[in-house]
């Protein structure tokens, strides 16, 4: 499932994402402005923790409200928990025979995939979602 934050293109394991939703307010969680948390969203009157995923990343966050914004809620180990992308593509297929092996930065990234002329941070849900979680807490 391929998605954009910031400049980065990045993709997550189909089974690791959840929902894919418009975006909703983000209701700010007191004592908690300068880590992963940006807060809590409503989706279907269930409140999800709402990650600052480019925090985590270590990717430079897109200033302004692009129309393209959409709200992805992850399958974590932890439970669900949701996260604003900038732009989503969606669900693709790739040759894992051509993935290279990804930089450090994005940081979490198994692999770069090729896709439409880009690079593709494949993120690997084993290292992301304790990192993602323990920003949280």
């Amino acid at each position: 499932f391929v998605f954009r934050l910031g400049e980065e293109w990045l993709a997550l394991a189909a089974e690791e994402l959840h929902a894919a939703a418009a975006p909703r307010a983000v209701r700010p969680v007191p004592h908690r402005r300068d880590g992963a948390l940006a807060g809590l969203v409503n989706l279907d009157g269930e409140l999800l923790p709402c990650a600052r995923l480019e925090r985590v990343l270590g990717i430079e966050a897109e200033a302004g409200e692009p129309a393209t914004r959409r709200l992805l809620v992850a399958r974590a180990p932890g439970g669900r928990l949701a996260f604003v992308a900038d732009e989503v593509y969606g669900l693709i297929e790739y040759d894992a025979e051509r993935a290279r092996p990804a930089p450090s930065r994005p940081a979490c990234a198994r692999v770069l995939i090729e896709w439409e002329g880009r690079a593709v941070g494949l993120l690997d849900g084993a290292a992301l979602w304790p990192r993602v979680e323990g920003g949280l807490g």
